[in-house]
């Protein structure tokens, strides 16, 4: 497929697009994030979208005339309900669906338009990307080398992640949701996520991230528990703002106690993406049963990795888990395509 087969299926940039559009402030039925049950979101109002957005994207550099690829999720309305902020603000966006599949596409529209933000990576895009990366014999490096920015959302970007991107010597900040009605974005020192306080409220209780949204919309979002663990930061960023600022511990949802011990995705992550075959990081722990003697976590391999049987990858799995968790576990192995077909494209549900 070449990019002007592409720009005919897909919305994308230039302000002839931006222009003919009949852009308004609509309702605009959105959902909420892959990590517990999807839920309709109606945004009436989208005004308080673009004031945020317009401060954070400023703040990383992005000025009228600037192309910026949105690697964006439809489904989450976030394509319909942003337009006008990027018409206001002068920047070109190219709309590329969040898809394995459209990397080729992307790879094209880099090339040509040398675009200077990216938004956005997560997890499984940045293993996609990988491995396409190893399978063209592609430079990194020498592809992104136009960008100034990344953004990464969808969840903790893995520590093997981390220092892959630093190889493809980018610059990456993290964003996150703030009650599914605001994308709350690090600065670049990095300190923690910034929020406006003339925009919505954010309180703790028992560490549980709580905010209410000061803007327009007829939602009734008044100390809405958004089932964060954060920790809450008030003094004056290196960056200059003052604005209030937090950093995610966590997901209450996603704490899973077993014998008497508290165990977080993170913790298994961080040991299922040391060994080759399932260095991806793809897995999902279940659950445990009451009186359970084993923790079940189906972990996912890449097939054209696995250089030996089954068995002996899940044994090396389940007696690393032992050593380093000291939690007695049975790991079921499938190929990690398998999980992620069945999950959100930017993030995987960790605990079901």
């Amino acid at each position: 497929m070449s990019i002007s087969d592409f720009t005919n299926k897909v919305p994308f940039s230039g302000k002839e697009t931006l222009s003919c559009l009949n852009i308004g402030y609509p309702p605009v039925i959105g959902f909420t994030s892959g990590t517990t049950t999807q839920t309709n979101i109606n945004y009436w109002n989208t005004n308080y979208f673009n004031e945020q957005m317009s401060r954070d994207w400023y703040h990383q550099g992005l000025r009228e005339g600037d192309y910026i690829i949105i690697f964006g999720l439809s489904t989450r309305g976030s394509m319909r309900y942003s337009m006008s902020m990027y018409e206001e603000n002068g920047v070109i966006p190219i709309f590329i669906p969040h898809h394995p599949k459209y990397i080729p596409e992307v790879i094209e529209v880099i090339k040509k338009y040398k675009p200077k933000v990216f938004n956005l990576l997560s997890n499984p895009m940045i293993m996609a990307f990988e491995n396409y990366f190893e399978k063209n014999n592609i430079d990194p490096v020498e592809l992104f080398s136009c960008f100034d920015l990344f953004h990464f959302g969808g969840e903790h970007m893995s520590d093997r992640y981390k220092e892959l991107v630093k190889s493809w010597q980018i610059d990456i900040i993290e964003c996150t949701s703030v009650g599914d009605r605001y994308a709350a974005f690090e600065c670049k020192e990095k300190n923690g996520f910034h929020v406006y306080e003339d925009l919505l409220f954010i309180e703790t209780i028992d560490d549980e991230m709580v905010v209410t949204s000061l803007y327009d919309t007829p939602e009734p979002f008044v100390r809405f528990k958004t089932g964060d663990i954060i920790k809450k930061y008030d003094d004056v960023c290196e960056c200059g703002s003052s604005h209030m600022r937090f950093e995610v511990l966590g997901r209450k949802t996603y704490q899973v106690k077993f014998q008497n011990k508290s165990l977080f995705p993170l913790d298994v992550q961080r040991i299922v993406e040391t060994i080759p075959e399932t260095r991806s990081g793809v897995f999902q722990i279940k659950r445990p049963r009451k009186g359970a003697n084993v923790i079940d976590i189906i972990v996912g391999y890449e097939k054209d990795k696995l250089n030996r049987n089954l068995s002996e990858l899940k044994n090396e799995l389940e007696s690393k888990i032992v050593s380093s968790l000291s939690i007695p576990n049975c790991v079921e192995l499938v190929e990690a395509k398998t999980i992620l077909q069945n999950n959100p494209l930017h993030k995987v549900k960790r605990v079901i």
